[in-house]
C-alpha cells in the first residue's frame, strides 16, 4: 500500500460502535482534540503523551475511534536506514460534508456537557456561537425580506438534514439526523439546536424570537416555536 493511504480497522467487536459511544469516554475527545490540531498524522507515541495513558489503551481507545468513522491510520514516511515495520500514524476521517463536521461536533458536546449542572445552557451558547456561522454556509448575504429570511433559515436546516417545514407556529422539523445523540443527551442536544436557530434568526435579521423546543411534539417531529421579538428601543 502506498505511504500515506488510509488503512481501515474493521474488528467485527467495534464495527457497530456509535459515535456518541465512542465520544462518551473523556480520554477519546481529548485524543480528538489533540488530532483535530494536528497538522499531520500523530503516532501512537505522540497521542499517549497527550492522554498520559499506557500506549496499549491508547491503541484500544483509537480502535474505538476508527471503528466509529472518526479516525483513521495512515502510514508515515519510513526514518532513513531504520528497518522495520512500518510506522502507523493516526487522523480524523475527512469530513466532506459539512453536516458530518458539525455531527461529530455535536456528539462532543453532548457526550461533554450531558453529566454537567449547567450543561443546558452551556449547549444553547455553544449553539448560538455556531449558529451564525452555519447560516454563512449557505446563505452569506443576510439581507432581504423576511419571507426570504426564513427560507434561508428553511434551507440551512433542509441541508443539516431536519426536514424543516414552517407552520403557522413555528418550524415543524420532521427528522433529526442527531437523534441517536438525543437518545441519551435530548436536553443538550435539543438545546443546541435551539441555540443554532435563536443566532440564524439574529443573522438573518429575522424579527422572531424561539419560545421553546418540544422534542417529538407529533410522532416523528419536533417544533420549534416562534413568536414576533418584541420591537428593539
Amino acid at each position: 500500500m502506498p505511504v500515506g493511504e488510509s488503512e481501515r480497522f474493521t474488528s467485527p467487536e467495534l464495527s457497530d460502535a456509535p459515535l456518541h459511544h465512542a465520544l462518551a469516554e473523556p480520554h477519546r475527545r481529548r485524543l480528538v482534540a489533540a488530532l483535530r490540531e494536528a497538522a499531520t498524522p500523530l503516532d501512537t507515541e505522540r497521542l499517549t503523551g497527550v492522554v498520559g495513558l499506557h500506549a496499549n489503551t491508547v491503541r484500544w481507545h483509537l480502535q474505538v475511534l476508527e471503528a466509529a468513522g472518526i479516525v483513521e491510520r495512515r502510514r508515515l514516511s519510513s526514518v532513513a536506514g531504520k528497518r522495520g515495520r512500518p510506522r502507523l500514524g493516526f487522523t480524523l476521517v475527512e469530513q466532506t460534508r459539512p453536516a458530518e463536521e458539525y455531527r461529530l461536533l455535536a456528539a462532543l458536546l453532548a457526550a461533554s456537557l450531558a453529566g454537567a449542572s449547567d450543561g443546558r445552557t452551556l449547549a444553547l451558547e455553544a449553539g448560538r456561537s455556531w449558529g451564525a456561522a452555519l447560516v454563512d454556509q449557505v446563505e452569506p448575504d443576510p439581507g432581504g425580506s423576511a419571507e426570504e429570511g426564513l427560507e434561508r433559515l428553511v434551507r440551512m436546516l433542509r441541508r443539516h438534514g431536519f426536514e424543516p417545514e414552517l407552520t403557522a407556529d413555528g418550524i415543524a422539523m420532521h427528522a433529526c439526523p442527531y437523534s441517536d445523540l438525543a437518545l441519551g443527551h435530548d436536553s443538550v442536544v435539543c438545546a443546541t439546536h435551539q441555540g443554532i436557530v435563536e443566532a440564524a434568526l439574529t443573522r438573518l435579521r429575522l424579527p422572531l424570537r424561539v419560545v421553546g423546543l418540544l422534542p417529538l411534539a407529533q410522532p416523528g417531529t419536533c417544533v420549534m416555536g416562534l413568536v414576533p421579538a418584541p420591537p428593539q428601543e
